[in-house]
């Protein structure tokens, strides 16, 4: 049992070193700033990091952490997917008008839609299950991240219009 729970934190930490050097290499390309932690302006909820802070064409600042928790394997493959749904959670509904269900069912969307690029069908169908557990835990947790920001930005609304060159493997 204990070399499994440490086969297991081993694999947390690693997905999530991951995550942050996936965030960190966005951020460096966004022009943004790695920062530790970071308060929602509206909720006053104090988030634990690392985020991106930068500003859009647009002059408004956007704060993102991609995919918070562990995505494990599919950390890479879903990050754009994680990183709209968290422009939507901290610039809606004052933005466009969007509900929490319309920014969650986004994220269903388009995770789907990057986890359908997968060939093989094993990988395919365990990244549509690491969407869905990301989906399920967003409608009901994420309240505190809803609605952060009164700010209008114009914030990037499709997966196509993420910017983020991955570096060569």
């Amino acid at each position: 049992m204990n070399a499994f729970l440490f086969f297991l934190s081993a694999m947390i930490l690693a997905s999530s070193s991951a995550e942050a050097r996936l965030l960190a290499r966005f951020c460096a390309q966004a022009n943004g700033e790695m920062i530790a932690q970071w308060t929602c302006p509206e909720s006053g909820v104090k988030r634990e990091g690392p985020f991106c802070r930068m500003l859009g064409d647009d002059g408004s600042t956007r704060v993102v952490n991609g995919c918070t928790g562990s995505s494990g394997e599919f950390t890479d493959i879903l990050f754009e997917a994680c990183v709209l749904h968290d422009l939507c959670y901290h610039h809606e509904p004052v933005s466009t008008g969007k509900s929490k269900a319309q920014c969650d069912q986004k994220l269903r969307r388009d995770g789907a839609a990057l986890c359908a690029k997968i060939n093989d069908p094993d990988r395919r169908q365990s990244c549509d299950g690491t969407v869905t557990a990301f989906y399920l835990a967003v409608r009901l947790f994420g309240d505190d991240s809803w609605a952060c920001q009164k700010d209008v930005s114009e914030y990037p609304k499709t997966l196509r219009s993420i910017k983020f060159r991955r570096s060569a493997r």
